[in-house]
């Protein structure tokens, strides 16, 4: 047990990189002339583990959305909010389509005064968090 260094996570990594490599080798249409290609680095194998696994992308807003899920499901039976999703899924596009004219000033409207407020939170409070030191450690 003394030679087997490697933990077992490492283990996996190599295992599924080397499945990963014999994909692609196998199903390349590369020329005789690149026979010999040279190792992926860490970080792009890990990128095609996640890409594997499904997460190519931030997982975030899956996240929140799961959580105003919990919190409105706190308020109500499953039931009681799928038969709300349900009837507002078939009454809200046959709303729009009778009074378009109307509810479309009013969105462009809410939309110029949500980015107005965005502006000033952005300068009052996200401006103010500092980034330098995020982006030092992941370059």
């Amino acid at each position: 047990m003394a030679e087997h260094s490697e933990s077992p996570i490492e283990s996996v990594m190599e295992k599924i990189s080397e499945k990963i490599h014999a994909h692609d080798s196998s199903s390349s249409s590369d020329s005789d002339s690149e026979t010999e290609k040279k190792p992926d680095s860490p970080s792009s194998v890990k990128a095609k583990i996640f890409r594997l696994f499904g997460r190519e992308k931030p997982v975030h807003k899956v996240i929140a959305a799961l959580w105003v899920l919990s919190i409105v499901g706190s308020w109500c039976n499953f039931l009681t909010l799928f038969y709300t999703t349900f009837v507002l899924l078939h009454t809200v596009p046959v709303l729009y389509e009778k009074y378009e004219d109307k509810i479309d000033p009013f969105a462009e409207k809410a939309t110029i005064e949500i980015k107005k407020q965005y502006a000033v939170f952005d300068a009052k409070v996200l401006s103010k968090i500092p980034v330098g030191a995020l982006k030092a450690k992941r370059g």
